[in-house]
């Protein structure tokens, strides 16, 4: 009896590693679009462009890694001027003139279902 289950078990092994390697219908390509964004800083603002033909839905921005916007719609071809202590971080502390911005990007959703990012460093 235990050669019967021990049998079954390996075939069942080898099912599952046969459908875990093989079963994704991902294509190995990867979900995420580049955006093409530009951001630029004058010191007090951020001013965003998209540069697509397509909406970022549910955008997320972020400066250095720690202040975020959420929840916005950046509509193809727009461009928006956002104020920098607009962005805060989990704790509710806003983005100063006291900070330096040394790095920016947008995570969003697309309406092909993908998401979209973009990325700016600055010195």
């Amino acid at each position: 009896m235990t050669k019967k289950v021990t049998y079954l078990l390996s075939i069942l092994a080898i099912g599952l590693f046969i459908f875990l390697a093989y079963g994704s219908d991902d294509n190995g390509e990867s979900s995420t679009v580049d955006l093409n964004a530009s951001v630029s800083f004058t010191g007090t603002q951020f001013v965003i462009t998209n540069n697509d033909s397509f909406d970022y839905l549910n955008a997320k921005l972020e400066i250095n890694g720690t202040y975020e916007l959420t929840g916005y719609t950046l509509k193809a071809g727009e461009t928006y001027t956002v104020g920098m202590m607009q962005f805060a971080d989990k704790k509710g502390n806003r983005f100063t003139a006291l900070q330096k911005p040394q790095k920016f990007s947008i995570w969003c959703d697309l309406a092909s279902g993908e998401n979209g990012f973009y990325y700016a460093e600055w010195k």
